[in-house]
């Protein structure tokens, strides 16, 4: 069973995305002060310093919108959805692993992502606890491998949204 044309394309762009992220993790000291306003620009946010000039330049940013329309960032849904999630998570895996998510994976990912604790999940999929502890323990390990960061419970939806955004704007 072979990959879709479609698929291929989106895999592709995975694999280009990949390849980037692990180029761009081994940059230089200097250049972190420079990525990371430009990351803060992409999403339109600004260093939280404790002084009166941050305060001021937000006021002169208010005062002065941009001059013209191509100035204004487009506005593009980037936020994950269970779909999309799964979409993204089972093509990173094709790409690293050659192998997608099995239908378990796919059902309790879903389910996390959707805030279920583990005894709603038993309940609804019929698999019991241990199972899916240790369906969620190797899940977040491969996504930890995957992503270069580590992935659990707790900041699931941060990391799978942060790598989701940077794989969209490299892969533009």
């Amino acid at each position: 069973m072979g990959i879709r044309d479609a698929d291929l394309s989106l895999a592709q762009r995975a694999s280009n995305y990949l390849q980037k992220l692990y180029v761009h993790t081994n940059i230089n000291p200097e250049n972190i002060a420079h990525r990371r306003s430009r990351i803060r620009a992409s999403l339109g946010t600004q260093p939280s310093n404790n002084s009166s000039q941050n305060s001021s330049s937000n006021q002169a940013q208010t005062k002065n919108p941009p001059k013209r329309d191509r100035d204004k960032p487009t506005e593009v849904n980037l936020e994950l959805d269970a779909n999309k999630l799964i979409e993204y998570t089972n093509q990173l895996f094709l790409i690293h692993y050659n192998k997608g998510l099995n239908s378990d994976s796919k059902h309790i990912l879903i389910d996390l992502w959707s805030n279920k604790d583990y005894q709603e999940i038993e309940s609804s999929r019929g698999i019991k606890t241990k199972a899916i502890r240790k369906i969620t323990s190797n899940l977040f390990e491969h996504l930890s491998n995957v992503l270069g960061e580590k992935v659990h419970l707790r900041n699931l939806r941060e990391v799978m949204n942060k790598h989701y955004r940077a794989y969209h704007s490299l892969s533009r």
